[in-house]
């Protein structure tokens, strides 16, 4: 046991050597390296990758040398384990678990609940979790994806402070934790459930006036710094408070606890029916269709299918789809939710439990407040039912978690620009863009055969700019229908020229527009440069080296960066470390690196152009 070493994130990056005999890590730099080998929870992190998070988007020339030297230094640091960091292919991972990475013990804590527990074991983890966090984490460590990761860790914090709240009101302990209120809510102004919390410990310890005086600071903090008001479930506990509602006190809150947990089920009869319309130019995807309508009605387990693709690709179409013609094998109930998470708002899970939940219960039926209680009521719900959940446009395995059934009969498909790891089980699908025989049927389902058929040709170029893109053929198919008599070549030039101006007039472009630009965001500051500047390559494939040629940077860089493309769908793979951009894809990327990267970037490239390229098509601006 003397030699086991474990490791810190939740406060100063740390590591301890045996019974805590702290471990010298050296330069903050060093230690930065150590918390991203850590943070990637035993995956690959690339020497690229621990290059942003010391330099951010600026690395120096010898950044990779540096990195390198860092690693060596860490290896001689944690000697104790000569294993501790492992080398794997242009990169390092930290092979750790719930014994020796205090983030993870504390997840396990948090969430990993065993059946049956009782409230007062549950209270004790969370105090257990809670308690590992030493200070700020990631104390330290400075820059961008310092801090990206320290706010993931602060708000995952805050959600079990809540939870634990909850709780001990929960066990009448309204008292003993009313003085820890104005401290936690300095940390976190804004989060909602634990100023909720605090008004409801403070009224049902008599202090009314206060608990109202707790309510209008929150009311006047969001006016003034957000310009909204408290959320619904605030407003109803004032509302309740008003009214002097008699289940706010500790005695009424626990007879009616135990009331709904003894009563007749409140779930209503009728299964809510929430899938939007399918859409009526579907095409296409029959193969596709059967091997997903296979898998959702399999008779043994959790069926678990993810559609990942470009934007636009109709993802969600044929999620709808596929759930549309299931409705008979799912005869208790259909949901559907939008996640918004490749948006800057994802939706609360807590939120969305809420909604699943009251699409089921009656009316006045009780509302848990802490997401478990909410996850296990919903689990509850699921037990006896077969459903099909429809979860669009997840951020991640995090939000959905709670969201998911529990037991065999009802099943979930999952859609989002790239798959992810969690949770496990999940069958993934690409979804492809169509043939141009289905796009060409598409189109004719909006503007009519004889149309296509007077301008045979025009319609062969619409097809080729749109590149098989559901998003894009109905935003042609839907000027068309306008414009009953504009030529096929004016609309696609019209198209063309709005897609490429610096601002787009007409409602589809600039909604098309943002939903592509959604998975570039999703890339860290150096592998965007990468997509956008790349738009000024000729046509055809991209290898890791004509990259690292065209932007002056390594091969291992230009590597990284053309994967972490290719997951999000920006690139397709023509190969073994050969890539594409998308006709679409790369006009984007040119829109982007026009409004982005300075002229002298732009005509650093160009001139490290070989004499014989071609400039790229569209027109320039800038």
């Amino acid at each position: 046991m003397g030699n086991v070493l474990t490791f810190g994130v939740l406060g100063p990056v740390e590591a301890w050597q045996g019974q805590k005999m702290a471990v010298r890590l050296g330069s903050p730099q060093q230690r930065a390296v150590l918390a991203a080998l850590l943070l990637h929870e035993g995956a690959q992190a690339t020497v690229e990758e621990l290059a942003y998070v010391v330099w951010g988007d600026r690395p120096p020339a010898s950044a990779v040398k540096t990195v390198r030297t860092h690693v060596s230094r860490l290896r001689a640091a944690l000697v104790a384990d000569p294993q501790a960091v492992e080398t794997v292919a242009n990169g390092y991972s930290m092979p750790v678990s719930s014994q020796n990475l205090d983030m993870l013990r504390f997840r396990e804590l948090a969430t990993h609940l065993p059946i049956g527990m009782n409230d007062e074991r549950h209270l004790a983890r969370l105090n257990e979790a809670l308690a590992l966090f030493r200070g700020e984490p990631l104390a330290g460590v400075d820059g961008i994806w310092a801090d990206t990761q320290r706010s993931r860790l602060k708000y995952q914090r805050a959600a079990v402070m809540e939870e634990r709240f909850g709780l001990e009101l929960q066990l009448g302990r309204h008292r003993e934790i009313l003085a820890e209120f104005p401290t936690v809510i300095a940390v976190y102004p804004f989060r909602e459930r634990l100023h909720e919390f605090y008004m409801v410990a403070l009224y049902r310890s008599g202090l009314r006036a206060e608990a109202f005086e707790a309510y209008r600071e929150l009311q006047r903090d969001l006016r003034q710094e957000l310009g909204v008001e408290p959320g619904p479930e605030v407003q109803e506990l004032h509302t309740k408070m008003l009214r002097g509602d008699p289940t706010l006190l500790p005695s009424g809150a626990v007879t009616n606890t135990v009331a709904v947990r003894a009563a007749p089920s409140p779930y209503t009869n009728r299964g809510p029916r929430q899938l939007p319309s399918d859409v009526p130019d579907f095409v296409g995807r029959s193969s596709l269709v059967a091997d997903l309508t296979e898998r959702l009605t399999r008779p043994h387990g959790v069926p678990l299918v993810g559609l990942e693709g470009l934007a636009g690709v109709g993802k969600t179409a044929l999620a709808v789809h596929v759930a549309a013609k299931l409705s008979d094998a799912f005869p208790d109930g259909q949901l559907f939710v939008d996640l918004g998470g490749s948006t800057a708002n994802p939706a609360d899970p807590h939120a969305v439990l809420g909604s699943f939940l009251r699409a089921f219960t009656a009316a006045d039926a009780a509302m848990p407040h802490r997401i478990a209680d909410r996850a296990a009521q919903w689990r509850d719900v699921l037990a006896a039912r077969r459903v099909l959940i429809v979860l669009d446009d997840a951020r991640d395995g995090e939000q959905i978690r709670h969201l998911l059934p529990g037991g065999a009969g009802s099943a979930a498909i999952i859609t989002s620009f790239t798959r992810h790891w969690h949770p496990a089980g999940t069958e993934w699908f690409t979804i492809p863009q169509l043939s141009d025989d289905e796009s060409w049927t598409m189109l004719a389902k909006t503007v009519g055969v004889a149309r296509l058929r007077n301008e045979p040709g025009e319609a062969r170029e619409i097809i080729e700019m749109t590149c098989g893109n559901p998003m894009m053929i109905r935003i042609v198919a839907n000027r068309l229908a306008i414009h009953p008599h504009l030529p096929l070549d004016a609309a696609k030039q019209q198209i063309i020229n709005e897609l490429n101006s610096s601002s787009a007039e007409q409602d589809d472009c600039i909604e098309a527009e943002e939903r592509a630009r959604r998975p570039y965001r999703r890339l860290i500051p150096s592998h965007a440069r990468v997509f956008r500047l790349l738009a000024w390559l000729d046509a055809g494939d991209i290898t890791p080296a004509s990259a690292a040629d065209l932007l002056g940077i390594t091969a291992h860089e230009a590597a990284a960066a053309l994967l972490a493309i290719h997951r999000l769908h920006l690139a397709r793979s023509n190969g073994p470390n050969r890539f594409q951009f998308p006709a679409l894809v790369r006009g984007l990327a040119y829109r982007l690196s026009v409004e982005m990267d300075s002229s002298e970037d732009r005509q650093k490239i160009l001139l490290r152009k070989s004499a014989s390229a071609v400039a790229p098509e569209w027109p320039s601006n800038g």
